[in-house]
């Protein structure tokens, strides 16, 4: 089956210096790359798609009398670059020749996606790149060294990981291939293999530095998968202007922006100070009350590696601003994974019906009591005396994986009307991430402000207890055993709202 119009789904066009073996009587990179995304191709169109090249060396009388001719004939334009592709005559020629039949043809671009797909084998000048590919994303197929920098190629021949991520690579591709060659068939055709309707949620899912790239590539390719649209779908600018309107442009149309940092500064655009990672994380916090959500994610214990990187993760740690509306995430990637479908599932569930949010009139009123497990105990006699004055209590969740527990906190922070933060044996850094948490419940799909926020400071003593201020919620020092008149603050605030007797 084949595009309707065409004969030919893909042109492969390559430099035949790059299917060259490093290794006597192993194939050529082109022979394996072709072989693996014509089956892979096929595996997910569920039937086969027609890919083409020249096998042998150009002479004019191919370019004068065939290929014009075949590439009218072609769907899509597969570029593989590489500093031989750049230099090399007929491969340019190739290029010109099909986005001059493309014209012909209903044009280069298909809605918002292209009909050339830019395979990068090998690093190339950006500024070098061919005018027709410089906005396009790119599919590197290559890593550099961590201790030399000298790229290194997706290939069986530099060892397993090399392969592995060559897999990846052509999987990728692939997928997107599949898209836009099932857009380019007739409806019906389409109809017995195309995938589920995309969900209709739009996440920027931020440019990062080289070190968290992998991950990235990993979550863009779930989220594809499952019907999501990834941003940017394109190259983004290294020009301070440019980047700045294109990063908003993009971001405008997200529901959610999800920022994988690094140990890596990452790339610094042209007349700005800082990196891209930075920068598009400013340009989503400017967004703060648009109502798109914000997911910051790196390493536990990730520490910068230079000073501007270890200085903007301690910003993202420490600011309270970072914090208001957002998830910040020092977990596993698989937890990342997590917290973007729980994410996603609650905008999903927003659009279908209203959240349900705290009661806004005289009854009972619902008190999330937060504190740490080795607190638990000694916070059994508040939650009695709030449930007699008739009010609902509601404690962490201890039972559970991580994303359980994870999901329930969440849910918390959006059903209660008050919160209530104890510390007895817990640190001060612990109430300090407690306090962001409560920041980041409009994250959660919260809508209303909290009737009350208090934190009570127990038993045992610490230096730094009668000292700790903040404006964020009431402070209550108890200095022995519970007495009701700790909490008078916080129940008072409850009875003007009636939450409670």
């Amino acid at each position: 089956m084949n595009s309707p119009g065409f004969e030919h789904d893909i042109f492969i066009s390559y430099s035949h210096a790059d299917n060259r073996p490093l290794t006597q009587g192993q194939k050529g990179w082109i022979d394996d790359f072709h072989r693996a995304l014509e089956t892979r191709l096929a595996a997910l169109l569920g039937s086969n798609a027609r890919l083409w090249r020249d096998p042998k060396l150009h002479g004019n009388d191919y370019f004068e009398d065939v290929l014009p001719d075949k590439l009218r004939k072609t769907a899509i334009l597969v570029s593989v670059l590489s500093p031989q592709y750049m230099n090399s005559e007929w491969c340019m020629k190739e290029l010109d020749l099909f986005c001059q039949a493309a014209e012909a043809s209903g044009g280069v671009r298909v809605g918002d996606q292209s009909r050339i797909f830019k395979v990068l084998k090998l690093p190339v000048d950006r500024d070098k790149t061919p005018a027709s590919m410089r906005g396009l994303l790119g599919y590197e197929f290559f890593e550099p060294d961590p201790q030399s920098g000298a790229p290194k190629e997706f290939s069986p021949e530099f060892g397993h990981d090399a392969e592995l991520h060559f897999v990846q690579r052509v999987n990728d591709l692939a997928f997107h291939l599949r898209q836009l060659i099932e857009l380019l068939r007739p409806a019906v055709e389409a109809s017995a293999v195309r995938a589920a309707p995309p969900s209709g949620t739009t996440i920027y899912l931020a440019e990062t530095s080289y070190d968290a790239q992998a991950e990235r590539d990993q979550i863009k390719r779930e989220l594809e998968q499952r019907g999501h649209r990834v941003l940017p779908d394109r190259s983004l600018p290294l020009n301070a202007q440019d980047f700045r309107r294109v990063v908003g442009e993009q971001l405008a149309q997200s529901q959610l922006s999800v920022h994988l940092v690094g140990a890596n500064y990452g790339i610094v655009p042209e007349g700005e100070s800082e990196s891209i990672v930075s920068l598009q994380h400013a340009l989503a916090l400017s967004r703060r009350g648009s109502g798109a959500g914000r997911i910051i994610w790196m390493r536990p214990g990730l520490a910068g590696s230079d000073d501007r990187q270890q200085k903007f993760v301690d910003y993202l740690k420490s600011d309270a601003d970072v914090q208001q509306g957002a998830e910040l995430l020092q977990t596993s990637v698989e937890q990342l994974k997590t917290t973007i479908n729980d994410t996603l599932e609650r905008e999903r569930q927003r659009k279908v019906a209203p959240a349900p949010q705290p009661a806004a009139s005289a009854g009972p009123g619902r008190v999330y009591l937060i504190c740490d497990q080795q607190d638990r105990d000694a916070t059994a006699p508040i939650a009695d005396y709030l449930f007699n004055q008739g009010v609902e209590v509601t404690l962490p969740a201890v039972e559970g994986d991580e994303a359980e527990i994870r999901l329930d906190h969440n849910q918390n922070l959006l059903l209660c009307d008050a919160a209530l933060i104890y510390v007895g044996r817990s640190s001060e850094l612990w109430l300090r991430a407690q306090l962001r948490e409560l920041l980041k419940a409009p994250g959660y799909g919260r809508t209303q402000p909290f009737a009350a926020k208090a934190i009570v400071l127990g038993p045992p003593d610490a230096s730094w207890k009668p000292k700790f201020r903040t404006h964020d919620a009431a402070v209550l020092l108890q200095t022995g055993d519970f007495a009701p008149e700790v909490l008078a603050p916080f129940v008072g605030e409850l009875r003007k709202r009636g939450l409670c007797q």
